[in-house]
């Protein structure tokens, strides 16, 4: 990886002229203060229009991702405490999935899971699925095993 570490103040133009913001690609933030890796993305945008990416994680903030995006030209936005709650609150929503693909900036999630007897899911019409399970679910493929048990 090509990458370079300077030890200075981020919200310093200097600072970010001696790391060599003028050839950067992206710039990642990642300081103990949001305040700071949000100006030094937005001093950075200003000096050169490169990549930026913050990591901010006062909840506050979240209600304003799309203000900072747009507006500041902050390319991307991490809460890592944020994105691990989601990704737990999601995998408890589904504790019987074996693996969960998200698409459409998580508008839509494809479930794989073994489907067990207490289900009761046996000559249930694919159809029916919707309406009992109060969701807009599809049937995107099923892989049949047969296990036999010799006693």
């Amino acid at each position: 990886m090509d990458a370079m570490q300077i030890v200075g103040n981020g919200a310093s133009i200097a600072t970010l002229m001696e790391a060599g913001i003028e050839n950067a690609d992206i710039l990642i933030s990642v300081t103990g203060s949001d305040e700071l890796n949000l100006l030094c993305c937005l001093i950075t945008k200003k000096a050169k229009d490169c990549q930026t990416i913050a990591r901010v994680r006062n909840p506050i903030y979240n209600k304003e991702i799309g203000f900072i995006k747009e507006r500041l030209g902050i390319s991307m936005i991490i809460n890592p405490e944020f994105t691990t709650a989601t990704e737990i609150a999601r995998l408890l929503r589904f504790p019987s999935a074996i693996k969960i693909d998200t698409f459409v900036k998580g508008r839509v999630e494809m479930l794989k899971f073994r489907v067990k007897p207490e289900f009761n899911l046996h000559n249930e019409a694919v159809y029916s699925l919707r309406e009992r399970l109060r969701c807009a679910c599809r049937r995107c493929g099923e892989r049949r095993s047969s296990i036999h048990t010799k006693w």
